[in-house]
Parts: C-alpha cells; structure tokens; sequence
C-alpha cells in the first residue's frame, strides 16, 4: 500500500499518521543530502514527491520540497508552476501569482497556465 493510499484511509489529524508521514519525508530528504548520480532522475523523483504531497493535502512539506526541485532544476518551468499551484491552494495567491510568473517567464508557450491567470484576472 503506497503512503498516499494510508494518508487517504485515515484522518489528516491522526498524530500518529502524521509522525509516519515526517519520517518518510525525512528519510527521502536525508537520501538526497548526497549528489545525485543523476540529476534528471532526481527532478523527476521530487516532482512525484511533491505530487503526492499535494495530493495528501500536505502542503507545507510540499512547498519545502518544490523549492528544493527549484534548486536543482531552476530554468523547469513546471516546478515553478507546481510551486504556484501549492501556494494557490494554500490560499496565498500573492506567492501563486509570482510563481506562476516566473513559470511563464521560463516557458512563454505554456497556453493552459496563461489561461489560468486570466481566468483568475492576473492577465499575462
């Protein structure tokens, strides 16, 4: 059973689901204290990190982990979008809106997010 799938069967406030979940986070955090053998493997571990943290509601751990992909891979326009999203969903739409900028500064392309900001009055 993959830790999303226990956050999901059990209460968010479950203390100690909640100590589970901080270990596992910190156990992956000490894993990548080392220079990774290679980096895009790495990118694409803390993306499906953040993913599921986002998706466990987690979200400060999932901010704290975002910023660290943004470290690693800082020209990604999809972890500066990620980031955005969190912030959003915490409700802090003032860092969403930075972040979702600097995603479009990295990929002018990207037409789903510039819809999103529209849709949200933050025209780009």
């Amino acid at each position: 059973m993959t830790l999303l799938r226990y956050v999901q069967l059990y209460r968010r406030h479950d203390e100690r689901l909640n100590n589970l979940i901080r270990h596992v986070i910190l156990i992956g955090k000490l894993d990548t204290d080392a220079q990774p053998e290679d980096p895009e493997k790495e990118v694409k571990r803390k993306l499906k990190i953040v993913g599921e943290l986002y998706d466990a509601e987690r979200y400060e751990e999932a901010v704290e982990v975002c910023k660290e992909l943004v470290q690693l891979a800082p020209d990604l326009s999809i972890a500066r979008t990620r980031l955005g999203s969190i912030y959003f969903a915490m409700g802090d739409t003032v860092k969403a809106r930075k972040e979702y900028d600097n995603a479009l500064y990295l990929n002018p392309d990207d037409e789903v997010l510039r819809d999103f900001m529209r849709s949200q009055g933050w025209a780009k």
